[in-house]
C-alpha cells in the first residue's frame, strides 16, 4: 500500500495536488490515500477579509491560500479535472476528518 502525507498546506491544495500527480508520474505508482495532517489553513473567506491585517499577512501575499475555496465551487472543466485527479487512485475516495482548535 502507497501512502503520502502532506502537512500544513494553508489552503494551498493546488500544491498538494500538483506533488501527488508529480510523484505518480514519476514513479509509475498509483498512491492508495493522501493523508493531509497538520495545519489545513482553511479559515471562513469572512473571517480573512474582515480583518484587515489577517488578510494582508496572509492571502494577500499569498493567494494561493484561498486555493481550498476554488476546489469547493469548482464547476465545468476545473470540475473535471479534479474528478479525474480523484480517479486516479487505486481507490478513490474522500475522506476527512477535521478538529478544531479550542
Amino acid at each position: 500500500m502507497h501512502i503520502a502525507f502532506f502537512g500544513d498546506i494553508h489552503g494551498q491544495v493546488y500544491h498538494l495536488l500538483a506533488a501527488v500527480l508529480t510523484w505518480q508520474k514519476r514513479t509509475n505508482t498509483v498512491l492508495d490515500m493522501v493523508i493531509q495532517v497538520g495545519d489545513f489553513g482553511v479559515e471562513r473567506l469572512e473571517k480573512m477579509t474582515q480583518n484587515a491585517d489577517v488578510f494582508l499577512r496572509y492571502p494577500a501575499n499569498n493567494p494561493a491560500q484561498f486555493d481550498f475555496l476554488r476546489v469547493l465551487s469548482a464547476q465545468n472543466q476545473l470540475a473535471a479535472q479534479l474528478k479525474r485527479f480523484a480517479n486516479s487512485f487505486r481507490n478513490p475516495s474522500i475522506s476527512c476528518v477535521v478538529t478544531m482548535k479550542r
